[in-house]
């Protein structure tokens, strides 16, 4: 800093001292006003965040479906639910695009999405990686005894999913028709869960 005020008090213009303090230490600059706008962003996010349900809906040629989510408030206005589309571009996990692809296992390895809804073959791919909690975890063996709801298991009949056919809520949708409702294991919210699955059910 010594040296810095210094080398200023060589020079005669405002501009020449500016100039000098961008050539040598713009990188300090840039770099320092970044982590600022950060520090500030995190702050604001925090402050405001409010806590979600997060629903993620992965299937082919979804379109983004607003009056769903505003039905879903409307019903289940406890949750404050938010809902995720993603889109493949191919049947199973491995058709969804690099970038929605890193979203999605970023957000399921933080245990930020509470439900996810998809179509079989994902349900399948998923299901091979361990990715589900078993749905007894959530709600108790006698309400998932085949006849209100059908259910999807692994090769040892423990339950992963559940139809959204037989959801009524889901079933209005067609993009949500005919698609399993899953669990992530590693879901943070699980009274929450537990208490939408209770909800979504009766």
């Amino acid at each position: 800093m010594k040296k810095l005020r210094e080398q200023l008090s060589t020079m005669d213009s405002f501009k020449e001292k500016v100039d000098y303090i961008w050539e040598y230490y713009k990188l300090h600059i840039i770099g320092s006003i970044v982590a600022l706008v950060l520090v500030i962003s995190l702050i604001s996010t925090t402050l405001n965040s409010e806590e979600r349900f997060n629903i993620s809906v992965v299937g082919e040629n979804l379109i983004e479906q607003e009056q769903f989510t505003t039905d879903m408030n409307s019903e289940f206005p406890e949750f404050n639910v938010n809902v995720d589309y993603m889109n493949l571009s191919e049947p199973g996990i491995n058709g969804l695009g690099f970038a929605e692809s890193q979203k999605f296992m970023a957000h399921f390895a933080a245990g930020e999405i509470d439900v996810i809804v998809l179509e079989k073959e994902s349900f399948n791919d998923l299901i091979n990686e361990e990715a589900f909690a078993p749905l007894t975890e959530y709600v108790a063996p006698s309400s998932l005894d085949g006849e209100k709801h059908a259910v999807y298991t692994d090769e040892a009949d423990v339950v992963y999913g559940l139809s959204t056919s037989n959801i009524p809520i889901f079933n209005k949708y067609e993009h949500l028709k005919d698609k399993i409702l899953a669990i992530p294991r590693k879901a943070n919210n699980k009274e929450t869960i537990k208490g939408f699955v209770d909800a979504i059910s009766e």
